[in-house]
C-alpha cells in the first residue's frame, strides 16, 4: 500500500528534518474541536443528547454511517441503527483547522457534537485517519475493490494525505511551494501538476461570494460590508494561499459536477476538503484582525456553497459533516517566553536549529542519536503539569489507544506468550459467522414447519390422498 511510504516521503521532502512541535493538551470537552452535521439522509439518525464524541471515533462514525465495518472498537453510542439496505451514497468532510478563539462558524449545522481529544492525537491530521496506517477513504475503497470516487484537497500535505486512497478513481491534491502549483496524486502514485499560480489567480473571480470583489489588474481582493472593509493583496503568499485553497476546492467540485455517472453506481464515495491556511493568516495579522474576520466570512459562504452543490449532486443522499479545530496561536504567544527559554537552554547553534514555532526543524547532518537526545531534552524542560508539551516526530504515528488501554499496558518484562490472548480471527469472521447462524436458524425452522404440516396432514388435504383413495375403492 503506497499511502504510508508516500506520506513519509512527502513529509520529509517538504519539511526536511522534522524534530517535533509544541502542542496544547488537557483540553476541556468540546473546547478544541467540534463535529457539525451539515446534511444527513433519513437513514441516518442520532440519539438525543448522546454526549461528546471521542476524537479517535470520528472516521469510525463516518464508516458506520456508510454501513461499512471498522477495524477497531467504537465506543460512542450516539449513532442509532438505521436501514442497512438504504445507506448514504457518499461522505463529504469539510474540515477547517485553527478557527480563532471565540468564533463559531455559521454553517447551518443541524447537529453538533463536541470532541473529547485523545492525547495521542492533537492535530487535525491525526484525528481524521481511521487508524495511523489506514485512512477512511482507503478503508472504504478497499472494501469496494477500488471503485469508490475519492477526492482529497488541502494546501497542507499532511491534511491532503488523510483523505488519500490507492483506488483507480482516487485523486489527492496539495500545494507545491517550490513549483507554485497544485500537485495531484492518483491512486497509483502518479503525480502531475494541476493549477499553477497564474491559473489560480484567473479563477478567483469565479468562486468569490457576492460581497467579495477581485481586481485582476492590481491583484487585490476586497470585502465591503457594513461591518467589514478589508483587502487582500495576492502578491502576499499568506493572503494568496487561503484563496488558492478555496479556488482548488471549488475547481474539484466543478469537475465532479461535470460527470455525474458515478453518483448511482452503487459504490459509496468519500470526499475530504480541508482548509488549513487560516492559521498563517492569524500569525500574520492577529486572531482579532479584520483580515481573519473576512477570511472566516469567506470560508462560511464557501462551505455552504460546496455543501449545497453536493446535496444537489447526490439528490440529498449524502452525509456532510464539518470538523473544526481551535487555534493555538494565542496560547503559543502567551507561552512564547517559556518556549524561548526552552530553546535557549538547548545551547545549539542556529545552523543546526531551524525554529518555526510551534514546529522545530533541525539540520539533516545531525546524527539520529543526537536528534533523539535533543528532542528528549526539550520534553524534560517542559513542566509535566503545564499547558504545553513537546511531541517528538513519530509519536503521533503510534497506534491510537484509549486511556483505558494505556492504563492497563503491562510493565516491561512481561512475556507476550503468557498473556493468554484470544485467537486472532480474520476481519470477515463476524460476517461469515452471522451468515451461517441465520442460515442454520432459517433451515431448522423450515424443516420443522414442513415436518409438522406433514404429520397432521388429512386425506382431504393433499392430492396424494385423493388419488390413492380412488385406487383403494377400485381394489
Amino acid at each position: 500500500m503506497f499511502i504510508i511510504p508516500l506520506y513519509f516521503f512527502l513529509t520529509f521532502s517538504v519539511r526536511a528534518e522534522f524534530l517535533g512541535k509544541f502542542v496544547i493538551y488537557n483540553q476541556k470537552e468540546g473546547e478544541y474541536a467540534t463535529l457539525s452535521v451539515l446534511n444527513k439522509p433519513k437513514s441516518v439518525t442520532f440519539a438525543p443528547n448522546p454526549g461528546p464524541l471521542p476524537s479517535e471515533d470520528v472516521s469510525s462514525l463516518m464508516a458506520l454511517i456508510l454501513g461499512v465495518s471498522i477495524p477497531k472498537e467504537f465506543s460512542w453510542n450516539g449513532l442509532q441503527a438505521g436501514n442497512f439496505f438504504d445507506r448514504p451514497n457518499a461522505i463529504l468532510m469539510i474540515n477547517v483547522d485553527a478557527v480563532p478563539k471565540g468564533i463559531h462558524l455559521n454553517l447551518g449545522a443541524t447537529e453538533k457534537f463536541p470532541l473529547i481529544m485523545n492525547e495521542m492525537a492533537t492535530e487535525m491530521y491525526e484525528i481524521i485517519p481511521l487508524t495511523p496506517q489506514v485512512t477512511l477513504a482507503s478503508h472504504v475503497d478497499n472494501i469496494f475493490e477500488g471503485k469508490s470516487v475519492v477526492r482529497s484537497v488541502s494546501h497542507n500535505t499532511h491534511m491532503s494525505m488523510t483523505g488519500a486512497s490507492n483506488g483507480q478513481d482516487s485523486l489527492t491534491s496539495f500545494w507545491n511551494e517550490a513549483q507554485e502549483s497544485w500537485m495531484t496524486l492518483s491512486g497509483k502514485g502518479d503525480a502531475k501538476s494541476s493549477l499553477n499560480k497564474h491559473q489560480v489567480l484567473k479563477k478567483i473571480s469565479s468562486v468569490l461570494p457576492p460581497d467579495f470583489h477581485y481586481d485582476e489588474v492590481n491583484m487585490i481582493v476586497t470585502l465591503n460590508t457594513k461591518r467589514l472593509q478589508v483587502s487582500y493583496n495576492m502578491d502576499d503568499s499568506v493572503n494568496f494561499n487561503i484563496f488558492s485553497e478555496i479556488v482548488f476546492i471549488m475547481y474539484q467540485v466543478e469537475e465532479l459536477l461535470l460527470n455525474k455517472d458515478f453518483v448511482n453506481d452503487g459504490v459509496p464515495d468519500v470526499f475530504t476538503f480541508s482548509i488549513t491556511t487560516l492559521k498563517a493568516l492569524q500569525n500574520k495579522y492577529g486572531e482579532e484582525s479584520t483580515q481573519v474576520q473576512g477570511a472566516v466570512l469567506l470560508i462560511e459562504q464557501i462551505i455552504q456553497k460546496v455543501s449545497s452543490s453536493f446535496k444537489r449532486l447526490y439528490n440529498g443522499n449524502i452525509f456532510i459533516a464539518s470538523l473544526t479545530t481551535g487555534s493555538d496561536v494565542s496560547v503559543l504567544k502567551d507561552q512564547k517566553e517559556k518556549i524561548d527559554k526552552v530553546i535557549s537552554s538547548l545551547k545549539v547553534t542556529d545552523n543546526i536549529l531551524d525554529q518555526r514555532i510551534p514546529e522545530i526543524h533541525i539540520s539533516e547532518k545531525l546524527e539520529e542519536n543526537a536528534k533523539h537526545k535533543l528532542c528528549k531534552s526539550i520534553q524534560n524542560f517542559m513542566t509535566p503539569n503545564g499547558l504545553l508539551k513537546f511531541k517528538c516526530a513519530g509519536e503521533s504515528l503510534d497506534i491510537y489507544r484509549s486511556r483505558r488501554t494505556l492504563s492497563t499496558t503491562p510493565a516491561d518484562g512481561v512475556v507476550e506468550d503468557n498473556w493468554n490472548l484470544a485467537s486472532a480471527y480474520d476481519k470477515s469472521f463476524p460476517a461469515i459467522w452471522n451468515i451461517w447462524l441465520w442460515f442454520v436458524v432459517g433451515f431448522t425452522l423450515t424443516v420443522y414447519a414442513i415436518s409438522v404440516s406433514m404429520w397432521y396432514m388429512d386425506p382431504g388435504d393433499s392430492i396424494i390422498y385423493r388419488l390413492t383413495l380412488q385406487r383403494i375403492k377400485v381394489d
